[in-house]
């Protein structure tokens, strides 16, 4: 069963305590207006479902309903009941610690009250966008000078993807080509080469020209295929390419 987040650790023991006191969703509605809180029963319902952000003062205004009604007055550290509790993405913490900080005690994140999950290291490329970019690579690449690329590399653009679609190969297969050709972005030699006052018209032209030089290269590329070669991620993470093996998938991920 997934971790709770927090909204939806608080969300289930409120709906506990609510519907174990038989109370419905309309009541405490009609206790929280009387209460001066203008909540609709859709808001009530999401937050009991974790869908939205609990506030402090919608916390105290609830407890406060139902304990008025049923004479069961909870702290906010009674309503957490769940044995985990996610903090972040990658994050989850006891539901006994947060309790501890709902009573006003310091707690200190360690080791035995937290667990944190593994946090995939964020390249500007993966293996999915190698293996669909390898055969579109000037040639020649190699392992120390991809590693060198990739350092450098950010997302796509959308005026990277564009000039990629046109040019019929992957966003990372532009960019790859852009840094060996120019050192940087096409874009930023687009900039550069029209000169800091040029019009958007003139840009364009620019960008144009540079795309058809791209353009040329794969096409001498695509006539004079190199030997075929495979992207496959490594153990600790890397990516290598190789020279593919006969018999082998062309490519593959470990």
């Amino acid at each position: 069963m997934p971790i709770p987040t927090m909204n939806e650790a608080l969300g289930q023991g409120l709906r506990k305590l609510r519907t174990t006191h038989r109370l419905s969703l309309a009541t405490i509605q009609g206790g929280l207006r009387s209460r001066g809180f203008q909540t609709p029963i859709s808001s009530l319902s999401e937050l009991e479902r974790g869908h939205l952000n609990f506030s402090i003062p919608l916390l105290i205004g609830y407890l406060d309903v139902v304990g008025d009604l049923t004479d069961d007055r909870m702290k906010l550290s009674e309503v957490v009941t769940a044995e985990s509790v996610m903090l972040s993405e990658h994050m989850s913490v006891s539901g006994q610690a947060v309790s501890q900080f709902l009573e006003g005690a310091v707690v200190e994140l360690t080791p035995w009250n937290t667990e944190l999950e593994s946090i995939p290291t964020k390249r500007p490329f993966e293996i999915e966008a190698v293996q669909s970019a390898v055969d579109q690579l000037p040639d020649g690449m190699t392992l120390e000078r991809l590693d060198e690329l990739g350092k450098l590399l950010s997302e796509a653009s959308l005026a990277e993807q564009r000039t990629a679609k046109r040019l019929g190969i992957h966003p990372t297969a532009l960019q790859i080509w852009a840094r060996t050709l120019w050192g940087h972005s096409l874009e930023e030699e687009a900039a550069a080469q029209a000169g800091p006052d040029a019009s958007a018209q003139k840009r364009g032209h620019v960008t144009r020209l540079l795309t058809d030089e791209v353009r040329k290269r794969l096409e001498w590329k695509t006539a004079h295929p190199p030997e075929k070669q495979e992207a496959t991620r490594e153990d600790d993470g890397s990516i290598t390419i190789r020279k593919a093996k006969p018999g082998k998938p062309y490519l593959s991920d470990g």
